[in-house]
């Protein structure tokens, strides 16, 4: 079935651009337009003058595109205002060799307040919010001696009517272009969306499941849930659509307490074949902890430990393999690693790449699990460990007693679990420690591959990149356009210890892009964020958030020790002398 022709509406800000517009989508077979010149008000009053036509889409630029929006439900699309067009204005403005000053509203602005930092140009420039704020600006740039101004089209009359000169910013072809290829997309795009919700309103309106439909090339078309999780019913439905399962239906475990039921169909609809799958779903008879064990999908995994998660650099962590071959290997996964150097990323890394990603990913943390916990996974029907091809991670391990670990080791290895599943572990450490007996001997009974992350102090020589990757993402999110140190801030960020490592980093990263006030991060800020680090550090005794006082003496003693040996940055001497023991006796500790 052919589709009508695009219908689009462009309101150019001048002639020449009226008539570069009707060339370009002469060529078009698919498009019509009307093209008419009009600037802010009057571009607004042609809009409603033909509010009657039926029109796909309206083309315009800068403040007239802002003012369409209110008085139109048309999808308004903005002809680009690139750096060029303002650099080619301002280079035009520069012949005149006398000041000008820079006067638009903010697509204008935003464009020359980059290039003034970037170029480090001593520029005047004035944003205006509305039109009526253009004439006593003009009188008061008079009154300062300015005899030119670069703008936009609508600011620009009024200029010359106020006796000044004007360098118009135009718009070049590639945007006019771009702008009329993207129309047509979001035309083309909508008019498939609007016949597909059609077919499906169709098809499913007598369902009361809800359900996935994918079409003949995998693609998810529709869906209809509610009450299930989207990543994990689209998991399912991509294992199955890959032929990974082949049976008529299939029950999964949700981490909400529900169990899922998928049922699959084929259907045709006028030559195009769908898959559709439909869930239901009901509560587990019994619930698991909910903290200490947490189930996740992998999309799930990827939101909470991945997302904005740098890579590590194969520097970021010492192992005997590569992280791929870790990766492809059968074998439990021993992580090792102070606090905030990556160990979870790193986990979630291994089980998103692995055989069993596509599987739930359990994770154990037994730094808040209690006897409850430890009875429920040993002993309970619906613990994990009774699973199968899923991926487990037992997480801060040296939580756990030497008699639990013991334990633990047994269970894992009596049980073959460590075949029927992939294991991961992960061990915190403080400077300079070693690992205990009970937890090498784990090590070597369970033919762990070890990976130890390496702290980001001894990393200092990435600093710079992975502070710029850093900022790259915080940009995204804060829509700021940061673009680095000052060199004199950065080396204060490379000689800084970064006792929280990557999880620190990222913080303070986070927080001096946050209140930044220029394109450059500068010394003074870096100072005073340092500074305010070193004081909650000192302020703040690692020995509330590490002493369990229902562990044994032994190793409630070498918890103290790790804490002290934290605080003085791993030097044993200086933590032997605050304790009031020997180097040997602290070593003896540690090493128990």
């Amino acid at each position: 079935m052919s589709r009508r022709k695009i219908k689009l509406l462009a309101i150019a800000p001048s002639e020449s651009i009226q008539s570069q517009l009707y060339e370009i989508v002469s060529s078009m077979d698919q498009v019509d337009m009307d093209a008419y010149v009009g600037n802010l008000y009057s571009g607004v009053e042609i809009v409603q003058q033909r509010s009657s036509i039926d029109y796909d889409a309206i083309l315009s630029r800068g403040e007239t595109a802002s003012m369409i929006k209110k008085v139109t439900p048309i999808p308004v699309i903005e002809f680009p205002l690139s750096f060029y067009d303002v650099l080619h204005a301002m280079k035009l403005a520069d012949n005149f060799n006398e000041p000008y000053a820079i006067v638009g509203f903010t697509p204008v602005t935003n464009s020359a307040h980059l290039l003034r930092d970037l170029l480090q140009l001593d520029l005047d420039i004035h944003t205006l919010f509305t039109l009526e704020e253009a004439v006593p600006l003009m009188e008061r740039l008079k009154n300062k001696g300015y005899r030119l101004i670069v703008s936009g089209m609508g600011i620009d009359s009024i200029a010359r009517r106020n006796g000044l000169n004007s360098i118009l910013i135009t718009t070049g072809r590639e945007s006019l272009t771009s702008a009329i290829d993207q129309a047509v997309r979001l035309c083309t795009t909508l008019a498939q969306v609007r016949e597909k919700e059609e077919f499906l309103r169709g098809l499913l309106e007598q369902s009361d499941h809800e359900m996935l439909v994918f079409n003949k090339e995998k693609e998810l078309i529709f869906s209809s849930l509610k009450t299930i999780k989207k990543d994990l019913a689209v998991s399912i439905a991509s294992r199955r659509l890959q032929n990974i399962q082949q049976a008529d239906s299939t029950i999964v475990k949700a981490n909400n307490g529900m169990i899922i039921t998928v049922r699959e169909k084929n259907v045709e609809i006028a030559d195009c074949p769908f898959t559709i799958f439909y869930f239901s779903q009901q509560k587990k008879p019994y619930n698991s902890p909910k903290n200490e064990i947490r189930v996740f999908s992998r999309g799930e995994a990827v939101d909470t430990f991945l997302y904005h998660y740098l890579e590590l650099s194969s520097s970021g962590y010492d192992a005997s393999q590569s992280l791929q071959q870790i990766i492809l290997s059968p074998y439990p996964v021993m992580i090792l690693g102070e606090n905030g150097a990556g160990k979870e990323q790193i986990a979630a890394t291994i089980y998103t790449q692995g055989k069993y990603q596509n599987h739930p990913y359990v994770v154990i943390d037994f730094e808040l699990a209690t006897d409850k916990t430890w009875t429920y996974l040993l002993n309970h029907v619906n613990s994990p460990i009774n699973s199968q091809e899923i991926t487990l991670y037992f997480r801060n391990i040296e939580k756990l007693t030497a008699a639990k670990t013991d334990k633990l080791k047994s269970v894992l290895y009596d049980t073959g679990l460590c075949r029927r599943n992939r294991v991961i572990l992960s061990y915190t450490t403080m400077p300079g420690e070693k690992m205990p007996s009970h937890i090498l001997n784990l090590v070597n009974q369970l033919s762990c591959l070890t990976i130890r992350m390496v702290p980001l102090r001894e990393r200092s020589n990435e600093i710079q990149a992975l502070a710029s990757l850093y900022i790259s993402t915080v940009n995204i999110d804060l829509a700021k356009q940061i673009i680095g140190f000052t060199p004199q801030a950065m080396a204060l960020i490379e000689s800084y210890q970064w006792p929280g490592n990557l999880t620190q980093f990222k913080r303070v990263i986070t927080q001096l892009v946050t209140n930044a006030a220029s394109s450059y991060i500068q010394e003074e800020s870096v100072k005073r964020m340092l500074e305010s680090e070193n004081s909650n550090l000192a302020s703040s005794s690692a020995l509330s958030s590490v002493l369990n006082l229902n562990k044994p003496l032994e190793d409630i003693q070498r918890d103290i020790v790790k804490a002290v040996l934290s605080e003085t940055g791993g030097n044993q001497s200086q933590a032997a002398a605050r304790l009031g023991i020997c180097r040997t006796t602290l070593w003896r500790i540690m090493n128990k």
